[in-house]
């Protein structure tokens, strides 16, 4: 099964599986790209009549309250470090989640944590690395981190398994 980028603009990915799975993300695919950057980036409303203008991460192609196409930008103030907001420790995956996580050179247990970024308004999950997992808490600061090429990973996923934290 061949497993890659098939194009860039939109930017559509084969994402290896029992089963292959070709994905499409549209108006979002520059987020991808910028994770394969080691670029962090949201969506802000500028629509000037917005209610409710707010910044999404993970970032969304059209404001869900005004529906007016949303601007692009780093978030925080180097886009890279945060604050857990939750989190949850992983023993048993579902399916498929114990692939993805070895192909990004994971284990078992996971930590999965929402981090908050520094103007996002929402919050992103993600996976903590490099950290026991009785030594996570809520506020925690974290910085991301990207896939990285070692003999595990020769390239981006470009998948959410590019982005991961650490404790900063």
């Amino acid at each position: 099964m061949k497993k890659g980028v098939i194009t860039t603009n939109p930017l559509r990915i084969r994402i290896p599986r029992t089963v292959e799975h070709v994905h499409n993300y549209g108006k979002i695919s520059r987020y991808f790209r910028e994770l394969a950057q080691h670029r962090v980036l949201a969506t802000s409303c500028v629509n000037p009549k917005c209610l409710r203008p707010k910044t999404y991460l993970p970032p969304r192609a059209d404001c869900p309250e005004c529906w007016e196409p949303m601007e692009w930008k780093l978030v925080g103030s180097d886009g890279t470090k945060g604050k857990i907001a939750t989190f949850s420790v992983v023993h048993y995956p579902g399916a498929g989640y114990e692939e993805d996580i070895k192909r990004v050179g994971s284990k078992l247990p996971s930590i999965i944590v929402y981090v908050e970024f520094p103007g996002a308004d929402t919050k992103i999950m993600s996976r903590l690395e490099n950290c026991d997992p009785k030594n996570v808490f809520i506020g925690m600061e974290v910085e991301a981190r990207f896939w990285k090429n070692t003999a595990i990973r020769q390239r981006a996923t470009h998948t959410c398994l590019d982005l991961y934290f650490v404790p900063a």
